[in-house]
């Protein structure tokens, strides 16, 4: 899962380390959340003050409530945010530190995922679509029109744009009826001989968006948007994205529910992604996504 949630605006979130492993720690919040995140977004914070001892003289004949604790000294100034998410995460910088009781958590860079069909999002880009040959299966519009159909739907016109049509699946048929959320159609685009290149185009197009908005300052401003994209929107773009969203927070990012451009379109014959075999995955697609994690960690980011 992502990082330990921290505070809103420039404060920060007491948690507990439970594990520190390669440039990463397992950390419990005060409401007993827990999860992983990149060990160099810690920063140590004074000891709470403890309650006061009990006194030594006898009980008075009538209890009396408690003294209320000293309040604790407040968090130390946080640190910028560090350069480990310009790197998403690829190593630690160095050994880590010995846990300590208490820690203060900056809030994690936020990205959001969305999906969409050529052919089924937006009715000028399928007419546009289909005025070229292959349509939206295989041609390729100009990007002009895909962020000019994006920014009719409310989505930035600055978004990371990710093309999925190049998983072929002569199989695809036996799963139609389901979304790519299912495990199946998961597992096919993970080992689909394009795979391992597709993932490394995908990981260079992030960092040069996460550097971009950074300007320099190792601080991400902006939510980066990234928007994935096959024909028709329900099975290639939508197993693409649950991947991505994995993947991105493992590293630590913040990443809200995805969001489906297309599914007003997906139409009956669908399960939309509420069937038992959607929402109840096997055990072995955790596995298989781990996989992918260990393959995005072992691509380099260079631009």
């Amino acid at each position: 899962g992502g990082g330990g949630g921290g505070g809103g605006g420039g404060g920060g979130e007491p948690v507990e380390v439970l594990e520190l492993r390669g440039g990463f720690a397992r950390v419990q919040t005060r409401f007993g959340t827990k999860g992983w995140i990149p060990s160099d977004v810690l920063a140590e914070c004074p000891p709470a003050a403890s309650w006061p001892e009990p006194e030594s003289e006898p009980p008075p004949p009538q209890p009396s409530l408690p003294a209320r604790p000293p309040s604790p000294p407040p968090c130390p100034p946080l640190r910028e945010l560090p350069g480990s998410w310009l790197e998403l995460g690829l190593a630690a910088k160095g050994s880590a530190e010995e846990p300590t009781a208490r820690h203060c958590v900056k809030s994690p860079p936020r990205v959001e995922l969305v999906t969409f069909g050529l052919e089924n999002s937006d009715p000028e880009l399928t007419e546009r679509c289909r005025q070229l040959v292959g349509g939206g299966a295989s041609a390729c519009p100009c990007k002009g029109d895909i962020r000019a159909a994006l920014l009719r739907r409310s989505v930035s016109s600055d978004a990371v744009l990710v093309d999925a049509r190049c998983f072929p699946d002569p199989e695809s048929h036996f799963f139609l009826w389901h979304t790519g959320r299912h495990h199946e159609i998961i597992a096919r685009l993970c080992r689909h001989r394009n795979f391992p290149s597709w993932l490394a185009g995908v990981k260079r197009q992030f960092s040069r968006a996460v550097q971009a908005d950074a300007g320099g300052r190792d601080q991400v401003q902006n939510p980066v948007t990234v928007a994935v994209y096959c024909r028709s929107g329900k099975h290639r773009s939508v197993a693409a994205a649950v991947i991505l969203a994995h993947i991105l927070r493992s590293q630590g990012w913040a990443c809200p529910p995805l969001r489906h451009l297309s599914q007003p379109r997906w139409g009956r014959v669908c399960c939309q992604g509420l069937c038992e075999e959607c929402q109840e995955p096997p055990a072995w697609l955790q596995d298989m996504l781990d996989e992918t994690l260990q393959m995005w960690h072992c691509i380099g980011a260079a631009v």
